[in-house]
């Protein structure tokens, strides 16, 4: 037995996946929080001996068929707990970071696509120059509005 776990939640590796999984959640809420263990903040559990995302494990098991080759699970609520196969989709990696939300960690300005510049700001999208500005939020607005149409997996760009 593993801390914490009572008689009745008794779970070995020969227990089915998906008995593995569902009941190390919590489905209260419309995200799934996935309550075992965790790798880079996303759910894992073991899969014939190997770590394997607790994300992918529900996609699979929900859609009877693994991730195809060359593909992800992307989170559509950007919780990367989240297990609920309503917020999951199979991406590729570009689209993937397309849906990327917020500014990198170390971002000078705080707004994704968004560069400081003498006098004002700069904004790059998919490696285009989309034009300077002069204040941050004209440069904001105009990152948002090149997502918009340059990349159409952006969730939360499509819905601003």
């Amino acid at each position: 037995y593993r801390l914490g776990r009572s008689a009745e939640m008794k779970i070995s590796r020969w227990t089915p996946l998906a008995d593995r999984l569902w009941p190390r959640t919590d489905r209260a809420t419309g995200c799934w929080p996935w309550l075992g263990g965790t790798r880079e903040g996303y759910g894992a559990i073991s899969v014939k001996g190997r770590g394997k995302g607790a994300h992918v494990v529900a996609w699979e098991l929900t859609n009877g068929r693994p991730v195809p080759p060359g593909q992800q699970v992307d989170h559509l609520c950007h919780n990367r707990r989240c297990i609920n196969p309503d917020h999951l989709r199979v991406v590729t990696p570009s689209q993937n970071q397309q849906n990327r939300r917020g500014a990198s960690r170390n971002s000078q300005t705080g707004v994704r696509n968004v560069y400081p510049r003498r006098g004002g700001y700069t904004v790059r999208v998919a490696r285009k120059h989309i034009g300077d500005f002069q204040n941050l939020a004209e440069a904001e607005a105009a990152a948002v509005a090149a997502r918009r149409a340059m990349m159409p997996f952006s969730v939360v760009d499509q819905a601003a």
